[in-house]
């Protein structure tokens, strides 16, 4: 039975993605990772719209977004010394690929409903 071009080329992506966290890089572009998944940014595209239902960006913050969840559930202590005046949704916002701590906190909640500090809180507590 063939597969169907799109679900194979998101294998790939999917693949691509976990292996080498392409989505840590704050300026990713599509054309970067179409090349890495051995296609074109068109076909990745609409493989990304078909498969997963999502724009390229939004597809990317959900990397961004579980990698952020990943920091704050399995490493409680990051960022582990944290510089006066330094806030640390801004450092695990800038680890996890963001450009801003605006921009996470604002996917984060649309993605989570809730807020990254509510969650990191929940996580502390427990609860998550």
């Amino acid at each position: 039975m063939a597969v169907c071009p799109s679900i194979a080329i998101m294998e790939r992506c999917d693949k691509v993605m976990a292996v080498k966290k392409l989505f840590l890089h704050q300026n990713l572009k599509i054309s970067v990772l179409a090349r890495e998944v051995g296609t074109n940014r068109s076909y990745l595209s609409v493989s990304i719209r078909e498969v997963k239902c999502k724009s390229f960006s939004q597809y990317i913050n959900h990397y961004r977004i579980e990698h952020a969840k990943y920091l704050m559930r399995e490493k409680k202590e990051y960022p582990p010394v944290i510089p006066e005046g330094i806030d640390p949704m801004e450092e695990i916002a800038l680890a996890s690929g963001f450009s801003s701590s605006r921009t996470f906190i604002r996917q984060f909640r649309l993605k989570e409903g809730t807020t990254p500090a509510r969650y990191r809180k929940a996580v502390l507590m427990g609860v998550r």
